[in-house]
């Protein structure tokens, strides 16, 4: 399911507001966020009770669908701070607007729940 849901432009797990998010600036032409996306699919599955909300910001097909959804999540100072890069996964608190971790290929399926267990612990704070 979660594979379906991920492969529409944008993806939000319902959360409350004012909870972590964890924005997936992402391409299907971008070889890192493919390989990222297997190492995500099993990890977000976890987390569905947690305090953090899984937003893909889809920029296949141009950028002003992530856009209109970067908007909706109050993230899009941060969103056109990258200038269209993807591959990578920022996690934000919304409360302060500060990223407060980023999740690469570099990270392996332990170090990204240990990535998002911190950030949600701090943005709890």
């Amino acid at each position: 399911m979660i594979t379906a849901l991920l492969s529409l432009g944008l993806w939000v797990q319902d959360a409350a507001p004012n909870e972590l998010i964890a924005a997936n600036f992402f391409s299907h032409l971008c070889g890192p966020c493919l390989v990222l996306d297997i190492r995500l699919e099993p990890v977000i599955d976890d987390y569905a009770d947690a305090p953090i909300r899984f937003v893909r910001l889809d920029q296949t097909f141009g950028r002003n669908r992530a856009r209109r959804a970067a908007t909706e999540f109050g993230i899009s100072d941060i969103y056109e701070g990258a200038a269209g890069a993807s591959g990578f996964v920022l996690l934000i608190n919304p409360a302060t607007g500060e990223v407060v971790d980023t999740i690469t290929i570099a990270h392996d399926e332990t170090e990204i729940r240990q990535r998002l267990d911190r950030a949600i612990h701090f943005a709890s704070q």
